[in-house]
């Protein structure tokens, strides 16, 4: 007797100090017993629990494949294999997991033992992940379609930095001519280093947070040097 006695007692004891809610089913499904960790996890009353009402809070999109698990786990006194699901909690969703194992004596079945488990924390985080990701992706292809026309547009100043610089040499071309084949070169230096601001910015990029910047210019010179 108190071997028995003590077992039950150390059971008790593993049941109420457990991290998971734990609750225990007889053959019809009706939950019997459940430890506070329960409640804890869930937020759902002790009460609705015992009078089978829980289910209520499952989001509607998952309400109807965790009942079908659960009646046919106990028609056919089986297990109920990792299940996750939604409960609604005061405008905000709490993620649970739940599994169950079937519990027999010598009569036979006599219920499942449920745990749950509230995993909120681990569904944020894996969403963090997720956005994380999906923010690194981006802001690959950003650089990737970026340094690709930068080494497009970086030919168009080296170009002409090169041909007007040869022209220079050449005794083909009158003294005036020259001076606008230097103003050229300026100009095309300046795109040049604007360009090379502009990749020094890649950092930007890899953050994912180069913006627009909304300026005023003059469009004649604009039109004068294109």
């Amino acid at each position: 007797y108190n071997s028995l006695k003590q077992s039950q007692e150390h059971l008790n004891a593993i049941y109420n100090s457990s991290p998971f809610g734990i609750a225990v089913t007889n053959k019809d499904g009706r939950i019997v017993h459940l430890n506070q960790r329960l409640t804890l996890s869930t937020g759902i009353p002790e009460t609705e629990f015992t009078d089978s009402t829980w289910l209520r809070h499952i989001l509607h999109e998952d309400r109807k494949n965790i009942e079908s698990f659960w009646q046919n786990a106990h028609k056919y006194q089986g297990s109920i294999p990792d299940q996750t699901f939604r409960l609604r909690e005061a405008g905000k969703i709490r993620w649970i997991q739940l599994k169950g194992a079937p519990m027999k004596d010598e009569n036979g079945f006599m219920g499942l033992v449920i745990v749950m488990e509230n995993i909120t924390e681990n569904k944020r985080f894996e969403q963090d992940l997720v956005k994380a990701k999906n923010k690194a992706e981006e802001s690959d292809l950003l650089k990737s379609a970026f340094l690709a026309n930068m080494s497009h547009e970086i030919r168009t100043p080296m170009n002409a930095i090169l041909g007007f610089s040869d022209l220079l040499s050449s005794d083909d071309y009158s003294a005036e001519e020259k001076i606008d084949f230097i103003e050229m070169i300026r100009s095309s230096g300046k795109l040049l280093l604007n360009l090379i601001n502009d990749i020094i910015d890649i950092s930007k990029i890899e953050a994912g947070e180069l913006k627009i910047q909304h300026t005023t210019f003059g469009i004649a010179p604009v039109l004068d040097e294109l």
